[in-house]
């Protein structure tokens, strides 16, 4: 029971590795991605001390610790607030349900959590997918013990998501681009995308959507659209986009970039960020998102990474530079300023991008894979973007093994040929 009363509280994991584990509330419990807490969330959207819930006058109260991606109850961002049954509590991408009452829950019992289940219980494990183009491809199977009008849903809707990614990579004189895809389930909420912008620009995103399951893969098309949109690439008669020097222009200056045709497509990730937290705040919906515009002609890279896993820069002698985020994820909250950074790829030179389910793939031990593995695979140069894209995953595929993948797994790597000499 709660400290203070006769009434019983717990608190239900909806999603991530903890997904369907129950704490029950006593006198206090602190919510973070530290292993010191009383719950610990390992997700990287989780602060470190994130949240801290305890008894007042007999009801659970919820205090957010000063974390990076806020606490949110039922769609509204918090600071403190008393707790009521059956609300929603979401730190960085994880979500929990407050249940009061005895006994204690069990999954039949919490709808939320039974269809979370289900959408994912209807997956197969991943099976590998070419990649020199970027291809990505539904499972080949399902789980033969399920099957039905549902499972058709499920194969239909990943033959559409699928078509959201690009059949082809960008082909550059002296560049690489490589990426691949691994879904967890029928249904990601990861994306990688590279297109053509006015300017013979290139655009390059990778990101991931919070959540997962069915909702998560929606916002994902959402996202991957409003990206393209306005960042320019594409354009609708009738259309009116902001030209966007009031989000950039105030950083020319300090930038000390003068091509402003470089900067314009990085608007869209502050206009992205107003639309989804503005339009759609009360799902509590968000994206990590890395957006870089690239000049293939001299290697100039500018860019914003919205709470993005940080990208790394391998040189001929190994990791030269990570790019750590430049402001929050994306759709958090209305009216961010998003600061822009510029670096120089030279020849050579390797932008190696992923999202957290690399760095968070479970081996069968339950151990992560953990970004120091990942960047220490990255400390020896590859010739080329293909080879560096196939080495991660020949390494992280053999420390996953026979488990389970619980999270997407996306990659994208791009290479600047190197000087040819004789």
């Amino acid at each position: 029971m709660g400290a203070k009363g006769t009434v019983r509280y717990s608190l239900i994991v909806e999603n991530g590795m903890t997904e369907g584990r129950i704490f029950p509330l006593e006198e206090r419990l602190t919510i973070g991605r530290a292993p010191d807490n009383d719950i610990q969330l390992k997700d990287s959207s989780v602060s470190r001390r994130h949240a801290l819930i305890q008894f007042t006058d007999g009801k659970p109260v919820l205090e957010d610790l000063g974390s990076s991606n806020r606490t949110f109850v039922n769609g509204e961002k918090v600071n403190k607030l008393s707790l009521s049954n059956g609300d929603k509590l979401r730190l960085g991408r994880i979500s929990l349900r407050l249940y009061q009452g005895d006994p204690f829950p069990t999954h039949e019992s919490l709808v939320d959590t039974q269809v979370i289940e289900e959408v994912n219980g209807f997956t197969s494990p991943y099976k590998a997918l070419p990649t020199s183009t970027g291809e990505i491809k539904p499972a080949s199977s399902l789980y033969s013990a399920h099957t039905g009008p549902f499972e058709f849903q499920l194969r239909q809707f990943r033959e559409i998501q699928s078509g959201f990614f690009p059949a082809q990579l960008p082909k550059l004189p002296d560049w690489e681009i490589a990426a691949c895809l691994h879904p967890a389930s029928e249904a990601t909420g990861d994306f990688y995308d590279a297109f053509r912008l006015p300017g013979n620009y290139i655009a390059l995103v990778i990101a991931d959507v919070c959540d997962k399951g069915i909702g998560s893969a929606l916002f994902m098309s959402l996202i991957r659209t409003l990206i393209r949109v306005f960042s320019g690439e594409s354009r609708f008669p009738g259309l009116s986009v902001p030209v966007g020097n009031d989000l950039i222009g105030h950083q020319l200056e300090e930038l000390g970039f003068e091509d402003i045709d470089q900067l314009e497509a990085l608007k869209a990730i502050s206009l992205t960020n107003d639309y989804i937290a503005k339009e759609h705040g009360h799902t509590c919906m968000f994206a990590t998102i890395f957006l870089g515009v690239l000049n293939p002609i001299n290697g100039s890279l500018v860019y914003i990474n919205g709470g993005h896993e940080p990208l790394v820069i391998v040189g001929p002698t190994g990791i030269v530079q990570d790019l750590p985020p430049t402001g929050p994820a994306v759709g958090l909250m209305p009216s961010v300023q998003y600061k822009i950074q510029h670096i120089q790829l030279y020849p050579g030179d390797i932008l190696v991008g992923y999202t957290d389910g690399v760095t968070e793939a479970l081996g069968p031990d339950g151990k992560l894979f953990t970004r120091k593995r990942l960047w220490s695979l990255l400390q020896e140069p590859a010739p080329s973007a293909s080879l560096m894209l196939e080495r991660v995953k020949a390494s992280l595929f053999g420390y996953i093994g026979d488990a389970r993948p619980t999270d997407d797994i996306t990659l994208m790597v791009v290479q600047r040929s190197p000087v040819v000499t004789f």
